[in-house]
């Protein structure tokens, strides 16, 4: 009977120890996880200018808009290091129906290299048309 109890105190002290350790661990990772790169948020005012980044980081394109109008930014082009990761977004400014906002994109760092990155605004529909305006950045990635 009392090897019993002597067994079941190093079991309990080796799950102690565990569970100790595992928790260790995690908050090793979200410490590294937090320790990563700020998104980077570009708008109108970075228009032309050169943006570096590092891989994994994500680049965040604020341009204004109203696509009751018809019109819409579009990303033109590929991009070999960037993914784009969901469709873009729009933000109104008001409740009010046909108020212009912030149409927003994001994008990933996937690769290294360097690369200028296109956005037009337009009405997809018109083909052969002038968009209204355009934006570009130069990507930079060591």
């Amino acid at each position: 009977m009392k090897t019993f109890k002597f067994n079941y105190f190093y079991c309990a002290v080796i799950v102690a120890l565990t569970l100790m350790l595992s928790s260790g661990c995690s908050h090793k990772a979200s410490v590294e996880e937090s320790a990563a790169k700020p998104n980077v948020i570009v708008n109108e005012s970075d228009k032309g200018r050169e943006i570096s980044l590092s891989i994994g980081q994500v680049l965040v394109i604020q341009l204004e808009a109203n696509p009751t109008t018809g019109y819409t930014w579009e990303f033109e082009g590929d991009s070999f290091i960037l993914k784009q990761l969901d469709e873009p977004k729009f933000q109104s400014e008001t409740d009010m129906v046909g108020a212009p906002g912030v149409q927003e994109f994001s994008f990933k760092v996937t690769g290294r290299g360097q690369e200028i990155l296109n956005l037009v605004y337009h009405r997809p529909w018109e083909k052969d048309t002038i968009p209204a305006e355009t934006f570009f950045i130069t990507i930079r990635v060591n």
